[in-house]
């Protein structure tokens, strides 16, 4: 039996600006890692009665001084620990150096920084400011932007930085193995994600699916391979949805040990969807509205029954009743889009994602890509491609594609922005140059 992994203590220092995002990646990490997120902001907020008496800058250096003495006693213990802060001063960095230094502890950067400008103040905006924990923060964007211009960037080339790109969806498991990769190494190195793969990702989809198993942390990993010719025990597996004998080309997914005939697969990609049929993967109450259910291979095996609370029973759920395609290839994206459904009592920390057509936040249901993370809404996915509205007089076809030239967008229908990397309705007519959001609720 191999000999337990030693354990590293680890400074985890998040960087990044207001609603970069890096808050709620740090709280996924301390989740993955099992470690504790000592956060900057909680030591401001506790001061809030303070800052109208004594200077921001003061308290500002009072909570980064307290959030460091917090992280003494974990570091000499051994243990990892996240620290969450803006970093924005070479000096705050410098203490975080000391401090790895006093307890032999390795050092690494995350820094949170969304490269979709148009998303990042629609996040500013968007936030919930009701508490009054945010004095300490940007109120506008154009506070935003003077607080950047004062607090530019400084080399911090002396320390090992993983750079996330947190405007696109960046898989939670590549920034997990990313972390510990870099803890491992002796090297100061630099990536950015999600562009770089971590070496064990590399390894292939069974070692993956080894860690998750062993880490029993991301249930959200359906990986489909595409074959020609299976041949392997042909004569004794069938197809999971028809239970026909393989004997064509094939859809196989090492995680829920399925096999699907590729027309299987796709089989209901060519049925017009309706609405009410995608309702039941979006339920009002605690729990899916399945019209009948049907147990996982691994349930069978232990003679358990069907669990909502299971990934596999879901899946196979899914197959059964014959509604969605497990497989979509679709004109707006460049891979095959593969079916995904987690439990309802999952932690939505692990299950939210933004929808790459639409921009609006989702949980539980989607279709994903596992090339790129590309990911989309059922209902998103299955919009008609032409449609029409009686408040405009064209055929409005749905567009996926388009030239950002950083200038401001307006939505036709309600009349406000819209960013323009997101899917819309364009007006079919080449004289009409009307468009408007997605799911556009004032003119749709």
């Amino acid at each position: 039996m191999p000999e337990p992994k030693p354990q590293i203590p680890a400074i985890i220092a998040m960087k990044g600006q207001a609603c970069t995002g890096k808050s709620k990646w740090a709280r996924f990490l301390a989740t993955a890692l099992q470690c504790p997120v000592i956060d900057q902001d909680d030591f401001l907020s506790s001061m809030s009665t303070l800052h109208h008496h004594h200077n921001s800058q003061i308290l500002d250096d009072i909570a980064f001084e307290a959030a460091c003495r917090s992280a003494i006693t974990h570091l000499r213990l051994k243990f990892k620990v996240i620290v969450d802060s803006p970093l924005s001063h070479r000096t705050r960095l410098d203490q975080l150096i000391q401090l790895s230094a006093t307890t032999s502890a390795r050092l690494i950067i995350v820094e949170c920084r969304p490269r979709d400008l148009y998303e990042w103040e629609e996040w500013l905006e968007g936030r919930d400011t009701s508490s009054g924990d945010y004095w300490h923060k940007p109120s506008t964007w154009e506070d935003l932007q003077d607080a950047c211009e004062e607090n530019p960037d400084y080399d911090d080339s002396d320390v090992s930085k993983l750079i996330v790109d947190t405007s696109v969806n960046v898989p939670p498991y590549q920034l997990h193995f990313a972390v510990d990769e870099f803890i491992d190494s002796l090297e100061v190195r630099r990536e950015e994600l999600p562009q770089w793969i971590p070496d064990i990702m590399r390894a292939g989809d069974d070692k993956i699916t080894e860690v998750e198993e062993e880490q029993q942390i991301y249930t959200n990993f359906l990986f489909f391979k595409f074959s020609y010719d299976w041949k392997e025990n042909a004569d004794k597996v069938s197809c999971g949805k028809c239970l026909g004998p393989i004997s064509d080309s094939i859809y196989n997914c090492n995680q829920f040990r399925v096999l699907l005939h590729k027309k299987c697969a796709e089989s209901s990609q060519s049925v017009k969807i309706s609405h009410s049929d995608t309702l039941r993967f979006f339920p009002e109450t605690s729990d899916y509205n399945f019209s009948s259910t049907r147990r996982c291979n691994r349930c069978a095996e232990q003679n358990k029954s069907f669990s909502s609370d299971c990934e596999g029973c879901l899946f196979e759920t899914h197959l059964k009743c014959d509604i969605l395609p497990t497989v979509v290839h679709h004109e707006g994206h460049e891979h095959p889009l593969l079916f995904r459904i987690s439990p309802i009592s999952e932690d939505t920390l692990f299950t939210a994602f933004q929808c790459n057509a639409c921009g609006d936040p989702g949980m539980h249901v989607s279709y994903f890509c596992n090339i790129c993370n590309f990911k989309v809404h059922v209902k998103c996915l299955f919009l008609p491609r032409f449609m029409k509205n009686i408040h405009h007089r064209h055929v409005l076809m749905r567009k996926c594609s388009f030239q950002l030239d950083g200038s401001e967008v307006l939505c036709d229908g309600c009349e406000t922005r819209r960013n323009p990397k997101y899917w819309i309705y364009n007006c079919d007519d080449p004289e009409c140059d009307f468009s408007c959001h997605l799911n556009c609720k004032t003119f749709l």
